[in-house]
């Protein structure tokens, strides 16, 4: 193998790692367990695929990129987040992604287009051998009929690729079922048990990636059925080779059955409907192109009947429909007829309300999403530079705070930070503007036309007379609709949530895999047909040998960085954890300092060492250590002006600082001025925030200002009417001004429109 081939078969290797890797990641050392390893793994991969193919194109002297029909809304696409990233109210977010999250930045789109484009050119088929037969024709017609032909193969490369993604896949649904049985249930905080997550890490996440493989496993299935039924009635085919198929076959179903028990098990609406479009698309396509051939109709019917048997036993977790097609509900019936009981039917126990009550309960999750998207949709329209490209790329939690409805307030989910708008379009349309989210429905839109077209053209899905398809014809267009439908399911998923890193790697490379699978080559004369044109870079000597070892030199320092921000993150970890426990200050900040110094660019580290340092001036003046305290208290706010100078919109930080300022404010008094207006400074970002103007009448309070803190703390129960806390201050307040009347009638007014069963409240008046 020469030079070139053995950097196509390591960019192979790459990818199969990609595929295969990124879903499992997952480690107890990092800040965030889940996306941050992902993201990382996709960096350098990206860097690592990247690396090797401008080494190998540096070798060739030949830089070929291939046109493919998407080519002008990535284009447009990138252009858009480029933009709305220069202009973004947080350039260092829209860089780099909201730290926790990290995919949605500039960097990670960079890095799914980069693999788009390397890996069509990769992994394209005979590229040179189709050009050089369609610029050695001197007929029009001939180059039509030539390029028309498309070559009726899986590639054995996107195959294996394929095959090991199911490979990965299941490895992540088996744990998932370990979860189910409370393998994990005691290192979590959310009900595991009830709602599984495996490696993605929440249960959306976990569907969503699933769902969008399920149609591959039938798709390989139904192809493997297939090449079985042809060896048993070839008589050379061993009885070794037909056992073997028939095992693959069975392989493959149980396969998709163990996928849909796992989906089932998230308890994730949205990847429940994504699964049933995606279902209904792949086999309503199948049939309507192959007339309902009935080697298709078994298959189908046996997937089908033992997807209703999971779910008679299962149950879908939706009551109205649980409560009537379960063995569970069944037997209850039976029973209270026997009985002649009448006890109405029953869920299985609700898990408690320890994740996030968007997935687990409280307020419905319908309602809190109206209140997120109404406020996006108002940060959009607030100028009409974010009309046009947003508030900066990734920048939606700081957006979100300064237009958040006043009604969100009443929501069980009032005092959480939403770092996405839980709807991936209204997130591109708030972050980006109308120019981003064009751009990205266009990417959308194109594909589905392309596909659309195919199907029509090829499989003539809208003809009444269908072309006769041969077996491989078959199998081609099964794993063509196996990725079509899965692609799909992600935009449904992404309607109801956000897209995370493994999903947004589907995006962009299962359409790539099917242009690789047709190998679009079209002359430049027909490109308006819809193909692809090779761009070549013909490199000259003297950049040959040099500059492979600087690209190759660049790449590796590229990684190794990625491994010191990566060294970074796990030793930010461990300062986070240690600040938490109360008394580990030193080590808190021992462990943050040394996070700075490999990565001294994030300012969420910087943030939090202004805290830990904060604490640990705090401990020196209770041990009389005035001037040390001193020096440290300086270091606090110097270490948060970093974060602040950084991310100035960023209103965690300024709470930080509030929080430093009040702290020291208990051994300077003259502080508590300077944190009350740095406490207004935060409301300016965030005015719909009633724990803000809580703690304003706190620190006015402090002063002495009970005008101040009393108008505070109205202003905090106008935004949030059922908020206890802002109630019982307004008391306290109202009766150390003997304002006993007014107090009495704040608790009255309590009782009557919030909760009349508050025993504590209600002695208050009494």
């Amino acid at each position: 193998m020469d030079f070139s081939g053995k950097c196509t078969k390591i960019i192979h290797i790459l990818f199969i790692l990609l595929f295969a890797l990124v879903p499992l990641l997952v480690t107890p050392w990092n800040y965030e367990l889940f996306e941050y390893n992902k993201m990382m793994a996709v960096y350098a991969l990206t860097v690592a695929i990247a690396t090797t193919w401008a080494v190998k194109a540096i070798h060739e002297k030949k830089l070929s990129i291939p046109r493919t029909p998407l080519d002008i809304p990535i284009a447009l696409f990138v252009l858009s987040q480029t933009v709305s990233t220069l202009f973004s109210i947080d350039p260092h977010v829209s860089w780099f992604g909201y730290y926790s999250r990290f995919n949605g930045g500039l960097l990670s789109v960079l890095c799914y287009v980069a693999l788009y484009y390397i890996f069509i050119s990769t992994y394209s088929i005979q590229a040179s051998t189709s050009e050089s037969r369609i610029e050695n024709l001197e007929s029009r017609s001939k180059k039509k009929q030539i390029t028309s032909q498309k070559p009726f193969t899986f590639h054995s490369s996107l195959f294996t690729l394929l095959y090991t993604t199911l490979i990965s896949a299941f490895f992540v649904a088996l744990y998932a079922v370990l979860e189910r049985m409370g393998i994990d249930s005691h290192l979590w905080v959310q009900d595991v048990q009830n709602r599984v997550f495996s490696s993605l890490g929440q249960p959306n996440w976990l569907a969503a990636y699933l769902v969008a493989l399920v149609p591959i496993a039938w798709a390989m299935g139904i192809n493997q059925l297939s090449a079985f039924s042809s060896q048993l009635s070839a008589s050379g085919d061993t009885k070794q080779k037909k056992i073997q198929g028939l095992t693959l076959c069975i392989v493959y179903w149980i396969l998709s059955l163990l996928f849909f028990f796992v989906l089932l098990s998230t308890r994730s609406k949205s990847g429940l409907g994504a699964f049933a479009v995606a279902d209904v698309l792949f086999w309503g396509l199948l049939f309507l192109a192959t007339k309902l051939d009935k080697k298709f109709l078994q298959p189908c019917a046996l997937i089908h009947i033992s997807f209703a048997v999971i779910i008679f036993f299962n149950g879908v977790y939706i009551e109205g429909f649980d409560k009537y097609f379960t063995f569970s509900s069944l037997q209850q019936r039976i029973f209270q007829k026997s009985s002649s009981q009448s006890t109405p039917y029953s869920l299985p126990p609700t898990p408690s309300a320890k994740a996030p009550l968007l997935e687990t309960g409280g307020t419905d999750s319908g309602i809190i999403r109206t209140y997120v998207w109404s406020g996006a949709i108002t940060a959009w329209e607030s100028s009409v530079k974010t009309f046009f490209i947003g508030t900066g790329t990734e920048s939606f939690a700081f957006a979100f705070f300064q237009y958040r409805p006043k009604g969100h307030n009443l929501t069980s989910e009032w005092d959480f930070l939403y770092n996405k708008a839980h709807n991936e379009y209204v997130n591109f349309l708030t972050t980006t503007g109308i120019f981003g989210l064009l751009s990205y429905l266009s990417i959308l839109g194109v594909f589905v036309a392309w596909y659309s077209r195919i199907l029509n053209s090829e499989y003539g899905i809208l003809k009444k007379s269908k072309p006769t398809l041969s077996g491989l014809q078959y199998s081609q267009f099964t794993m063509q609709l196996a990725l079509f439908s899965g692609w799909i399911s992600i935009l449904i998923t992404n309607f109801f949530g956000f897209s995370v890193v493994i999903t947004q790697v589907y995006l962009f490379l299962f359409p790539a895999i099917m242009f690789v699978q047709y190998n679009l080559q079209i002359p430049i004369s027909n490109i308006q047909q819809g193909g692809e044109r090779i761009f070549k870079l013909t490199l000259q000597y003297p950049f040959d040998k040099a500059s492979m070892w600087i690209i190759g030199g660049s790449g590796v320092s590229l990684i190794i960085l990625l491994g010191i921000f990566w060294d970074a993150d796990r030793l930010f970890a461990k300062g986070y954890r240690y600040s938490r426990v109360g008394s580990a200050e030193a080590q808190a900040v021992s462990f943050t300092e040394a996070a700075i110094l490999r990565n001294p660019t994030e300012p969420l580290y910087h943030d939090e060492l202004s805290t830990q340092l904060a604490a640990v001036a705090v401990k020196a003046m209770d041990n009389n250590e005035a001037a040390r305290a001193s020096t440290i208290a300086q270091r606090a706010i110097k270490e948060n002006d970093i974060a602040i100078t950084t991310s100035p919109k960023n209103v965690n930080f300024w709470k930080s600082r509030v929080k430093i300022l009040y702290a020291f404010s208990a051994f300077d008094p003259s502080l508590y001025k300077l944190s009350l207006e740095t406490l207004k400074q935060t409301q300016e970002l965030s005015p719909n925030d009633p724990k803000i103007a809580y703690n304003i009448a706190v620190i006015a309070g402090k002063q002495g200002d009970s005008a101040t803190a009393v108008g505070a703390l109205k202003k905090a129960i106008e935004m949030k009417p059922n908020y206890r806390d802002a109630y019982y201050a307004l008391y306290i307040f109202y009766t150390e001004s003997k304002q006993i009347e007014d107090a009495k009638a704040t608790i009255r007014e309590y009782l009557s429109k919030v909760d009349p069963q508050d025993k504590e409240l209600k002695e208050l008046v009494q």
